[in-house]
């Protein structure tokens, strides 16, 4: 239930709390006091046309709203160094992928990045990330799908906006 250390498997490390939540390098130098991440992903053979295929939520608690508020806005700095740029993820032996990261948006009390990438072994993806804080609580989320891209060919640059912004309506709902 505590944090994550995948700054090893993310080229440059710095921005492993881009494209995963709950991790050591960005929750690590913080007074957090405690933690939580759910991970939701159907059965293969349960997946459908719609909907996203992997849902990750977590929710942190701080000692007071400005620390949390100090944490979102430290994010919101690595974020901004990581957007727009390409981000490398290793998923395991030789399964790698490179997410294009959109631009940082913020409304209101709410961040979100938008990444799609193309891998070899899993086709596309495309996903949305997002953090926010109420009070002392901090919350993230992350939702990512199987864009559906009729003319996409291998090679073909990879569109952030294909995301759905299903990570900002949890991140919503839960704050």
């Amino acid at each position: 239930y505590g944090t994550s250390d995948h700054s090893a498997q993310v080229t440059p490390p710095s921005c492993a709390g881009v494209v995963f939540i709950a991790e050591q390098n960005a929750y690590g130098d913080t007074d957090f006091q405690k933690i939580k991440t759910q991970t939701f992903s159907p059965a293969p053979t349960a997946m459908s046309a719609t909907g996203p295929e992997s849902v990750e939520q977590t929710a942190a608690v701080f000692p007071s709203a400005d620390s949390a508020g100090k944490f979102v806005k430290s994010s919101q700095n690595q974020w901004d160094v990581c957007a727009k740029s390409e981000v490398g993820v290793v998923l395991g032996f030789e399964n790698g992928r490179g997410f294009t990261l959109g631009n940082v948006q913020r409304q209101g009390d709410v961040l979100t990045v938008a990444m799609a990438s193309w891998g070899g072994l899993n086709g596309l993806h495309a996903c949305q990330q997002a953090l926010g804080a109420r009070a002392n609580v901090v919350v993230a989320t992350r939702t990512c799908e199987e864009p559906s891209v009729p003319t996409y060919r291998p090679g073909d640059p990879v569109n952030p906006g294909w995301a759905v912004l299903d990570a900002e309506r949890l991140a919503r709902a839960m704050l």
